[in-house]
């Protein structure tokens, strides 16, 4: 949940609606991470430098997201359906 940021949204139960919000840390290169869920595997994997990031996020058939990318210098939340989706930017904060 924290670090690869999968989540639930506690409005839509079953897996409806899912939350990405990964939370990139210092230390830290590289997350992957996977959940199966009812409806399918949603994935959560990004890789960084320190100064810019790829995230890439898997969301089963069937299912609803809010990709949060708010750590990156162009903050933004995305609302998506089923599919693979790759964001890449610069990180707000360097580490």
């Amino acid at each position: 949940q924290s670090v690869a940021g999968i989540d639930t949204d506690n409005e839509k139960v079953g897996f409806k609606r899912i939350i990405i919000a990964p939370k990139p840390a210092a230390g830290l290169t590289s997350v992957k991470a996977h959940y199966p869920s009812i409806n399918g595997l949603i994935g959560s994997a990004w890789e960084t430098n320190g100064v810019n990031i790829t995230l890439t996020v898997d969301i089963p058939v069937n299912t609803k997201a809010v990709i949060d990318l708010t750590f990156l210098k162009s903050a933004a939340v995305h609302n998506v359906g089923s599919g693979r989706y790759v964001y890449t930017g610069e990180l707000a904060q360097h580490f």
